[in-house]
């Protein structure tokens, strides 16, 4: 018995170590960057939405030509995780699509004041902020 709980007084302060991840709004997001196919602008009130340059005519060169959401970082792993409210087609300056879904989360630096650097499971870019 007394074993186990020495085992228990041991992982005690473990299991109040382990709080929940703490979600905020990084002041450096705030303002529009660019990698110069793509504009995403942050707002303080974690609100986000992304522009696609549009690079060609063929039907598959980009399916939406923005998408707009909600966006919070956690500031204990610096991931910045995105959920999508609605996207602009791309062949429609007009509809409006309403469709709620999750997007890659970024791990993200920033190298500088101007640069930021993410990656996700899929890509690699840097941003840079414009003025």
């Amino acid at each position: 018995m007394k074993r186990k709980l020495y085992i228990f007084a041991l992982a005690l302060p473990i299991l109040f170590a382990c709080k929940k991840d703490e979600n905020f709004s990084d002041p450096r997001l705030i303002g529009k960057w660019t990698d110069f196919n793509t504009s995403y602008a942050f707002s303080e009130d974690k609100t986000f939405y992304s522009l696609y340059l549009r690079s060609g005519m063929g039907s598959d060169t980009i399916l939406v030509d923005s998408i707009f959401g909600t966006y919070y970082v956690n500031k204990k792993k610096n991931v910045l995780n995105f959920n999508m409210n609605g996207y602009r087609k791309k062949d429609s300056l007009k509809t409006i699509i309403i469709e709620n879904r999750n997007m890659p989360a970024w791990n993200y630096t920033f190298d500088n004041d101007s640069t930021l650097t993410y990656q996700t499971s899929t890509a690699y870019s840097k941003l840079f902020k414009k003025k």
